[in-house]
């Protein structure tokens, strides 16, 4: 297997690598941690798609790097004060959105048979928590439209995710 097999991988895993730097690291820090997360979570899909290096390691370790690493964003700025509750819940509404749809899967006998891929919504709403940490980072509050628009995209994920999804057929 050739190497670039491995750095869209290794991107994601520079950016699980930032999420417990981020807990210990000082603020003034946390700019350049946003900005090294965002670009290795724009650059690990976009060379895997671009290589045709896709795998099943990846499609678990991205999302879950980017879960770790806006929780940890979240709980940061949250205990200093600088996100309110109503703010928090519209930064997870589109992760809310996404429970219920692997809920209602699961319910009409489909999640084991379904094969979970990003989708344009869920993209959209993570570059906009990323915006969001990017103003906190700065020490500026972020416009309140951009966590309404997480939560447009929350709502229209809902519509989007059954189209997006593939099923696999039983064996």
């Amino acid at each position: 297997m050739a190497v670039t097999a491995y750095i869209p991988n290794a991107l994601t895993l520079l950016r699980l690598i930032a999420v417990p730097i981020a807990l210990v690291c000082p603020s003034s820090w946390r700019f350049s941690l946003l900005l090294i997360a965002s670009l290795s979570d724009f650059l690990d899909g976009f060379l895997a798609r671009r290589w045709s290096v896709t795998s099943k390691v990846g499609s678990v370790i991205d999302p879950l790097a980017d879960k770790l690493f806006v929780g940890v964003f979240t709980y940061l700025f949250w205990k200093e004060g600088a996100l309110s509750f109503v703010e928090i819940a519209l930064l997870f509404s589109r992760d809310l959105s996404l429970v219920l749809f692997i809920l209602l899967s699961s319910l009409m006998g489909h999640w084991g048979r379904l094969q979970v891929r990003a989708f344009w919504c869920g993209k959209v709403a993570t570059t906009m928590q990323f915006f969001i940490f990017a103003f906190l980072s700065l020490g500026m509050a972020p416009p309140f439209i951009l966590f309404l628009c997480i939560a447009f995209f929350a709502l229209v994920s809902l519509f989007e995710l059954p189209f997006s999804q593939k099923l696999v057929r039983d064996n």
